[in-house]
């Protein structure tokens, strides 16, 4: 089963599975099956997306401020409230999801 990781943690994973084999907790061969089964994943398609959405949300704001007097001052307050409020949920999931 191949699972994909960064390069960052694929180094962070072999530096630790070496302490490993020197503190005798596997083998060689375990430390070289573990490291088999990792694969470095491109972050070109998160750089994409990264822009996509960028894009979106660039987007969506020029569309508010140029309508921003039109808005009723309820649905003002309910898009500063929500954007805040997507910000902190965004922010959250970031963290804790590493």
């Amino acid at each position: 089963m191949e699972r994909r990781i960064s390069e960052a943690k694929r180094k962070f994973l072999s530096g630790e599975s070496r302490k490993w084999v020197e503190l005798g907790l596997i083998t060689e061969g375990q430390r070289g099956g573990i490291l088999e089964s990792y694969t470095v994943s491109n972050s070109l398609p998160a750089a994409v997306l990264t822009l996509g959405v960028s894009m979106i949300g660039v987007g969506i704001l020029s569309f508010i401020a140029a309508n921003w007097q039109a808005l009723p001052i309820w649905t003002r307050v309910a898009v500063i409230i929500g954007a805040y409020l997507a910000s902190v949920v965004s922010a959250y999931l970031m963290e804790t999801r590493g």
